[in-house]
């Protein structure tokens, strides 16, 4: 999944509602792919992110993975990261923790003129 920054795209400003704002997120990325449609972040859709760390298992995070960036759920699987993917044609992951660079946690969505 390739996900873009609005800051190094320069796309069109939006407003961001105050139930999104609240939840103080670091940065917008725009979606590109379907590997999280399961779970309701589609091809598209603007995702609010927090700088954290650490993360925690059970979030949704952005990772950096070989110069491509990445939205997955945290998981530990015997002493390793897995990033299951919620798309049923997309495999899970297994990182050790020196492969995985979490850049941040998904906090809302913003599709269309609605924010989540």
């Amino acid at each position: 999944m390739d996900i873009r920054s609005l800051t190094q795209t320069h796309e069109n400003s939006i407003i961001v509602s105050p139930s999104l704002t609240h939840k103080k997120p670091t940065y917008l990325l725009k979606v590109r792919g379907n590997c999280m449609q399961e779970i309701g972040i589609l091809d598209g859709d603007l995702i609010a992110v927090k700088k954290a760390n650490p993360a925690l298992t059970g979030d949704i995070v952005v990772t950096k993975l070989n110069d491509s960036s990445s939205i997955n759920e945290l998981k530990m699987l015997n002493g390793r990261y897995q990033l299951p993917q919620f798309h049923s044609t997309f495999d899970s992951v297994l990182l050790d923790s020196a492969e995985l660079a979490v850049k941040g946690v998904f906090v809302g969505l913003v599709r269309g003129e609605t924010c989540h």
